[in-house]
Order: structure tokens, then C-alpha cells, then sequence
């Protein structure tokens, strides 16, 4: 009532009961709306606390009018506390002391009861199993919903780690208060005015529950948030080995992922990152063992390519890469690649073999190491697989220094030392994608010119070897005399694919000699000391078959086969690019046949000729079947190189040389009196000599013994002129002619096509002084040949006339000899040679205006 009764006026009264029942029940963690609606109300809600437990109260009003209070009551009822009185800023109650199990009760009203107005009133308790728990490495979403709320999340750490935060609240307008709370009861709040923001490193002392409540500042606003969370330790990061590449994706628009990587002292270290198109902008933090602060940061664009290092590890220990993701989504991938500068995490690179490998997820790298004992001029190529792929290699010197190359598109890249000279030590070589968006397959190759990598060139001899891997250089090494003509042959087996061939002098001087579709032959005149030549792709793609490589020192005794006239060289085309060398003596102004022939291929042979003052006489396309005639131009060894215009394997090829007068080596000739010869190697050839007066009678046969040899020969005269020649495939023969001179004459006898080994007789008849006139054609045949007994002769004569036929034994003696006087007309002469050894039987047949010659095997 009113004291006195003289106002009237309203008034409110309100009655709490401080038992559960009676109480809105709060679920721990729980943030709620009410209202004062009446003068002097109070709302009451109850919640329960474990044995222990700590909790947290808070309680604003919307306007400032009401000045909220707080009463808290134990289980028994009494009052344990009472919060402050704020107006405008949160009333608060902090219970973080140890209180017994039970429900609580929480009284909400305003301080006077003079003020009605709407509120908002949050718990939180601080005790395991109420705030969501987060593991050492994660992130979480929240929101302040309601005035005065507060969110919580627990998570275990470990005295002596290091906790780093990651919040955003961005596009709400409030001050984010973060509450730490360790197990002990310490707490430690950061205020935070915009987002988003990083909090970090802050040093974990206790081992325990820990806890870390999020709310506004003035408890007003409300807002959706983003919170992320990081240990620095190694089990709550993904270890990555030295020289790992780890593909990752980010799971929430907020997100920290940590990789850790142990590190020597002394090594040098790298970290690189790239994202996706999804990824947004991402920071990078650096911590080494011992660091408070992060030692580096790096931003990264939307999906840039972000890079720490290379570094040098003050001390041995894990350093960690954390990765701080804005504003990603749950689809943004991104790689991470660590690598540790030494040799048990990069792959060991050196001249002997080509390796391939692969860059194989965004922002990998590929480390490979090599070793130099001394300094060396050094060359290293790459070839990727994909168009895209943009090479850039870098070789990190010893005084820690990079040297990058890079280029667009999978063409081969090429990389040397300054100078093309190192030092001696060890080098790391870094391969990645220039913007590190692709990853790819390549193929790696090392060549060093002054190590002993080398394959040694022989000359004379081809040598066939194969590009197995892109990018691959095969590196061969030969010694060379000052002034020497060189000859380097390089083939490949389906000239698809351009070659490269470098030539680098004793100084290291680059020579370059040719590149593109081989095969094709280089020339150079050489100084004196080792030489290093280089095949590769010119586009680093391998071809489709095997390379064959060979070199020919001109002028050198060792490099070449000694071919006598009357001789034949043979030799087979075994490997691509194959050459042959071979050297004769001669004397200025001498004649010479040079034959040249590569059997079983359907290819020609090229043949060039260097005279002994290592000048280039010629070269000529030899058809198998055509000699060369060739008058020498000094005196001394001739060198002369034979070839294969295309590409020929596995046939037998050989070289011959006769000398056309005065016809060294030759065998002598005489008349009447039959020559046996044998044709057994390819290209072949066989020089005659036989001696006869000016104006002499001279007719020659050649006559394959019953083999398959197609008889060929050529008659010079003793100036070294081509007289006549006869290539029938069955008899070569020269009929009844007149010779220009007196002198030494020669024969050269051969197969037509080269190819084709067996026996040959031959035998001329040389009469001195000369006839009235020549012998005509005469139509003869000898049936059977081969015979065993009776031989017929036909002959159709153009005259009458008295014929004389003689039989000349494999010896050259006659065997038979009869005369008959013959009617003009066609006749058979019956003669029975069963007496008659068995081998070649010569027949001479003497008319009166001329002589012929036939050829019978006789059998037994």
C-alpha cells in the first residue's frame, strides 16, 4: 500500500521460487532472449554445473535504460554471486573457482526495478563435454545470434606449444572479444576490431583442457563468425618428407593447414605453394624451431604462386609452413611442395644416364643433385611432356645464389654455369612449372665436358646407340691432330625427328656443325687435343629408332685400312651412320679403277677421295655396277671413305683398287693360253697385264665357269686409255682388234653387278703383225655343255673355206687338234671327247678370214 494513501499509482511485484522447477531450464553454452514486461520482475533459469565446474555469465539490456543484475544461487539456495551493474555494457558473472555439482539458479532483473525492457542472457560452462571440442588443427563456424551471447570451443594442448587463431567476422559490425581460458582457471582476452584477423603465437603453459570463448565486445550486435585453429607442434601438422609434393584441399571458407618439415642444420630449405581458381587469397608463415613470431610471410593471390626460401637452417629442427585460407571454399585445392637442399632428398643426377620423373601436383618441384671434383663446363637439358608445362630450372650455386632459365611451352630448355664453367662442389638443380599450375612428366639429361662420361669416338668404326629418355644427350669424345680433316657421320633410323650435333673444341669453343633431319655427314678442319661432340633431339622428343654416330680422321694411318691394288677390302654397314676408311700409294699422273659396292642393299654407296696434301679430290654416287676412273693428283697415300647414301644395315660392302698401267700386282697374260680367276668378294675386281707390239691382233673372252658370275672387262691401252670394253652376261668378249702401241696393256676383269661370286676363265689370242681384214660374225653353237662324250659343232659359213679347230685343255695345251675343207653353208662336226680331261675346254676355230673362240665344261 501507500503510506499515507493519498497517490495512486502503478506498481509491480514479482515472486521467485529458487528451486529447478520453477526456472527455465538452459542447456550449458546456451544463449536466450527475454523481457522485463513489469516493474521489479525477475526471470529465473537454472542450469547445471559438474563437480568443479567453471562457467561464465552475461547479460545485457537492448536499451540503455535497464541496468541488468544478475543473481546466482547454489543448489541449496543460497546466493554465491551477484554480478555487476553495467548500463549499457554487459552485467557479468565469472565463476572460475571450483564449485559443487548440482543445478544453479540465475535471477535476471533490473538493478532498481524501475525499467522495463527486452534483454538477451547467455552461459557458458568452461567444463568438458559443453563446448564443441576442436582438435590441434581445425576450423569451426558460429554465430552470435542473440544480444549478450557467447559462443565456446575446448581443445587439448600441451605446455610448450604455441596456439595461433584465424578469425573472421568480416561484414558484421562488432568487436570481437576472444577469451582464453587455460586449465587453471587463467584467462587472457584479445579484442579484435575488424576481420579477418590472426592471433598468434601465443604461448601454451599448461598442459590441458583449454578453452576459448568468442563474444561481442559490447554485447550488442550479432553476427555469424569463422574461427580456425592451430597448434605448432609436429603431430598436429601433415609431416611432409624432404622433397614431398602434397596435393591438399581446403574444407571451409576459413582454414589453417600446417605441414612441418625437419631440417638439418646448415641445409638450405625451400616451401612453395599454389592454389587453384578457387582459393582466394592465402597467407603463408614461416616458423623455425624456436620462433615466437612467424620468420618470414607471403601473400598469395587469387591461386598465385608463393614461394619461401631457399633458406639456411640456423639449427636442427621442425620448421613449419602454415597456410592461412580467407575466404576458400570446400572444393579450393592447392599443392604444397618441401624441399631439403641435400643428398638424401634429391635425386642424384649425373653424365652416365638420363632419368625421367615428373612434376605431379600445383606447386610441385623435382630437386635433383650432382657433384663436381673439379671445375667443369656443364650442360643440362629438359624436355616436358605437356604443351603447357612452362619449364624453369634453377641451380643453386654454393654461395647459396639461384640461377633461374625459364621458357614457355614444352620446347627443351637448356641451362649451363656462368661462363659454362663451375666450380668444384656440390649443386642442387629445382625443376617446376614456371607459374606452378601444371604438373607434368620430363625427361632429365647432364652432360659434363670435362668429366669421364664420355663414350670414346673410334674412328673406322660406327657406333649405334639410342635417345631412351626426352631430353637425353649423348656425349662421345675423340683426340684430333692440328690440321686434320674430320668427317662425323650421324643417321637416324627413320629421319623423323631432328637431331642436333654439337661439336666443342679443347677450349670448350662450341662448334656447331648441323642440326635437323639426318642423315647428313659434317665436316671440319681439327686442332690439336680432345674434342666432345654432342647428339640430341633438337626438340627433345625421342626418336623413332635407333641413332647411329661415326667419325673418320682423314689423314690418319689408324683410322684407315691399308688397300694394296689387285686387292679387295670388305667390310659390312652395321650401324647407322657407318663409315669405312682405306688408303693406297701412288704416283702423280697414275690411272686407277676404283670400284665400290654395297651388296644385298637397295642403296648406293657414296665414295669420296682426299689427296696426301688433305685436300678434297671428289665425291661420287657409285652405282653397284660402275667403276671410277680416277687419274691421281700427286703422290702418296690416297684416303678414300665409302658410305651409305640412305640408311642400309647388314650388308656386305667392299672396295677394290686396280691400277690400269703399268698394272701392279697384276697377273700376266700370255696368248692361247687360258687364265682361271675367281671372283669372291663383293666389288671385286681383277687386273691382267700382257705385252704386244703396235699394230698387233688382239681377241679376248671371259667366261663365267659355270657359275653366276656375269663376265665384264675393260682394255687399256699402255697410256692408261680405255681401248674397249664388254659386258655380256654370258661371254665378254673382244673381237679381232688393232692395237694403237706398243707396250705393257691391261685387262681389268669383274662380276657386272659386283655381287655375284664364282669362277672365270679367261684367255686372249695375240697375233703379231696384222690381217687383211676382220673376222665376221659367225653363227656357231657347241651342244651339249656341259658333255661328257660326243661334242657337236655347228657352223654356218658364209664362203668355202679350209677350218682348223683346236681344243685347248684346262692348261692351255691343245688336247685335240683337226682340219677340214669346208663348203659354204651349215655343217656338224661330230667329236668325241671321252678321252678329253675333265674341266674347261677352249675351242679355237681358224678360218681363212679370222679366228673365234667357244667355251665346254667337260664332265666326267
Amino acid at each position: 500500500m501507500e503510506n499515507e494513501g493519498d497517490n495512486i499509482n502503478d506498481y509491480g511485484i514479482s515472486v521467485q521460487v529458487l528451486q529447478p522447477s520453477c526456472a527455465l531450464a538452459l542447456d550449458c553454452g546456451q544463449d536466450l532472449a527475454g523481457a522485463l514486461d513489469l516493474f521489479g520482475e525477475m526471470d529465473a533459469y537454472s542450469f547445471d554445473v559438474p563437480e568443479g565446474g567453471r562457467f561464465i555469465l552475461r547479460m545485457i539490456a537492448e536499451s540503455n535504460q535497464l541496468d541488468p543484475r544478475m543473481e546466482l544461487y547454489d543448489p541449496a539456495g543460497q546466493l554465491v554471486f551477484s554480478s555487476n551493474t553495467g548500463g549499457d555494457v554487459p552485467a557479468r558473472i565469472d565463476a572460475l573457482a571450483g564449485l559443487p555439482a548440482g543445478v544453479y539458479t540465475l535471477l535476471a532483473m533490473e538493478n532498481e526495478g524501475n525499467y522495463q525492457d527486452s534483454y538477451g542472457i547467455s552461459v557458458q560452462v568452461l567444463e568438458e563435454g559443453c563446448p564443441p571440442a576442436l582438435s590441434c588443427s581445425s576450423a569451426a563456424t558460429g554465430a552470435i545470434a542473440e544480444p549478450a551471447a557467447m559462443e565456446a570451443f575446448s581443445f587439448p594442448a600441451t605446455d610448450g606449444d604455441q596456439l595461433l587463431f584465424w578469425l573472421d567476422w568480416s561484414g558484421f559490425s562488432f568487436d570481437l572479444r576472444v577469451e582464453l581460458f587455460q586449465p587453471d582457471g587463467t584467462v587472457t582476452a584479445y579484442t579484435l576490431d575488424s576481420g579477418p584477423e590472426k592471433l598468434g603465437a601465443i604461448p601454451i603453459e599448461q598442459t590441458g583442457l583449454h578453452t576459448v570463448v568468442l563474444m561481442d565486445e559490447q554485447g550488442s550486435h550479432t553476427g555469424d563468425f569463422a574461427l580456425a585453429l592451430q597448434l605448432i607442434r609436429p603431430d598436429c601438422s601433415q609431416q611432409l618428407d624432404c622433397g614431398a609434393d602434397v596435393h591438399a584441399t581446403f574444407s571451409q571458407a576459413l582454414e589453417i593447414d600446417a605441414f612441418s618439415m625437419e631440417v638439418p642444420e646448415g641445409a638450405s630449405y625451400l616451401f612453395q605453394y599454389k592454389g587453384d581458381g578457387n582459393v582466394g587469397d592465402v597467407t603463408l608463415e614461416l616458423y623455425r624451431p624456436g620462433d615466437s613470431e612467424p620468420f618470414q610471410t607471403l601473400d598469395s593471390g587469387n591461386g598465385g604462386l608463393a614461394r619461401i626460401g631457399p633458406l639456411t637452417a640456423d639449427e636442427t629442427g621442425t620448421h613449419y609452413l602454415l597456410v592461412y585460407a580467407r575466404e576458400s571454399g570446400p572444393d579450393a585445392e592447392y599443392g604444397i611442395s618441401g624441399q631439403v637442399l641435400q643428398e638424401n632428398c634429391a635425386t642424384p643426377l649425373n653424365c652416365l644416364s638420363a632419368l625421367t620423373d615428373s612434376v605431379s601436383t600445383l606447386g610441385g618441384m623435382a630437386v635433383y643433385f650432382f657433384e663436381l671434383l673439379s671445375p667443369e663446363r656443364v650442360l643440362i637439358q629438359v624436355k616436358p611432356e605437356l604443351a603447357d608445362f612452362s619449364t624453369e630450372l634453377e641451380l643453386l650455386r654454393e654461395d647459396g645464389t639461384l640461377e633461374p632459365v625459364q621458357i614457355a611451352g614444352n620446347d627443351l630448355l637448356r641451362l649451363s654455369g656462368e661462363d659454362d664453367v663451375l666450380p668444384a662442389g656440390r649443386y642442387y638443380l629445382i625443376l617446376r612449372d614456371q607459374e606452378g599450375a601444371q604438373s607434368s612428366g620430363f625427361g632429365i639429361s647432364l652432360q659434363s665436358l670435362d668429366g669421364g662420361c664420355a663414350e670414346t669416338l673410334a674412328c673406322n668404326a660406327g657406333q649405334e646407340s639410342e635417345l631412351l629418355h626426352r631430353g637425353e644427350m649423348k656425349l662421345y669424345a675423340f683426340a684430333a691432330e692440328d690440321g686434320e680433316e674430320i668427317l662425323i657421320d650421324v643417321r637416324e633410323e627413320t629421319e623423323a625427328e631432328e637431331l642436333k650435333l654439337e661439336l666443342y673444341d679443347p677450349q670448350f669453343e662450341l662448334v656447331e656443325i648441323e642440326s635437323g633431319i639426318f642423315p647428313q655427314v659434317s665436316y671440319f678442319t681439327a686442332g690439336s687435343g680432345q674434342y666432345s661432340l654432342i647428339l640430341t633431339s633438337v626438340s627433345g622428343e625421342l626418336p623413332d629408332g635407333p641413332l647411329g654416330l661415326s667419325l673418320i680422321r682423314v689423314f690418319e694411318a689408324t683410322c684407315s685400312d691399308l688397300l694394296q691394288y689387285n686387292e679387295t677390302g670388305v667390310f659390312p654397314f652395321d650401324h647407322h651412320g657407318e663409315m669405312h676408311a682405306w688408303r693406297f700409294e701412288g704416283e702423280l699422273g697414275e690411272k686407277v679403277f676404283l670400284r665400290s659396292t654395297n651388296c644385298g642393299a637397295a642403296t648406293d654407296v657414296v665414295l669420296e677421295i682426299y689427296d696426301p696434301n688433305a685436300n678434297f679430290i671428289m665425291q661420287e654416287l657409285l652405282p653397284e655396277t660402275e667403276p671410277l676412273e680416277l687419274e691421281l693428283p700427286g703422290t702418296g697415300p690416297f684416303t678414300l671413305i665409302a658410305r651409305t647414301e640412305l640408311i642400309e644395315l647388314g650388308n656386305e660392302t667392299g672396295m677394290s683398287v686396280v691400277k690400269i698401267n703399268p698394272g701392279e700386282n697384276a697377273a700376266v697374260l700370255q696368248s692361247g693360253v687360258a687364265q682361271n680367276g675367281s671372283l669372291s668378294l663383293p666389288g671385286e675386281m681383277i687386273g691382267y697385264t700382257f705385252t704386244a707390239t703396235q699394230g698387233s691382233t688382239l681377241s679376248a673372252q671371259m667366261t663365267s665357269a659355270g657359275s653366276d658370275v656375269a663376265p665384264r672387262f675393260a682394255l687399256y691401252d699402255p697410256d692408261g686409255t680405255l681401248i674397249d670394253q664388254d659386258s655380256d652376261p654370258e661371254t665378254a668378249s673382244i673381237a679381232d682388234i688393232s692395237l694403237p702401241e706398243s707396250g705393257t696393256y691391261t685387262l681389268v676383269c669383274m662380276d657386272q653387278t659386283g655381287c655375284e661370286p664364282g669362277d672365270f676363265e679367261i684367255l686372249i689370242d695375240l697375233v703379231i703383225g696384222t690381217r687383211d681384214f676382220p673376222a665376221p660374225d659367225l653363227n656357231w653353237s657347241l651342244s651339249p655343255n656341259p658333255v661328257q662324250g660326243l661334242l657337236t659343232i655347228q657352223l654356218e659359213l658364209p664362203e668355202a673355206s679350209p677350218v682348223r679347230i683346236t681344243l685347248l685343255d684346262a692348261a692351255g695345251q691343245p688336247a685335240m687338234v683337226w682340219e677340214e675343207d669346208l663348203a659354204a653353208g651349215e655343217h656338224a662336226l661330230g667329236k668325241d671327247l671321252s678321252g678329253v680331261s675333265a674341266g674347261f675346254i677352249w675351242l679355237k676355230v681358224e678360218m681363212g678370214w679370222g679366228v673365234v673362240w667357244g667355251m665346254v665344261v667337260k664332265t666326267e
